[in-house]
């Protein structure tokens, strides 16, 4: 699983966070974290995260939320949802 993250409206050197979490109980499953640079506030940044063996161990309402220096700048909710296989 891939995430993209656009960014913009930043200033200088930041400290950006991605953390999957499940919503029925506010539990942390991943966080992947790094520095990025704005040059100036109109530049855009556009990052990619890639994620591998995330498991999701019950079906419900998940988000991936987006911190810069520690603030919530926005989150992306989805639903996971258990199928049955076919035998």
């Amino acid at each position: 699983m891939a995430v993209y993250v656009a960014l913009t409206n930043g200033s200088g050197e930041m400290k950006v966070n991605l953390v999957l979490k499940n919503l029925s109980n506010d539990k942390r499953l991943l966080k992947f974290g790094g520095s990025v640079t704005f040059d100036n506030p109109n530049h855009v940044l556009e990052l990619i995260f890639n994620i591998r063996q995330c498991v999701f161990e019950e079906p419900g309402l998940y988000g991936f939320e987006v911190y810069a220096n520690e603030e919530h700048v926005f989150e992306s909710r989805f639903n996971v949802v258990k199928t049955e296989s076919k035998s």
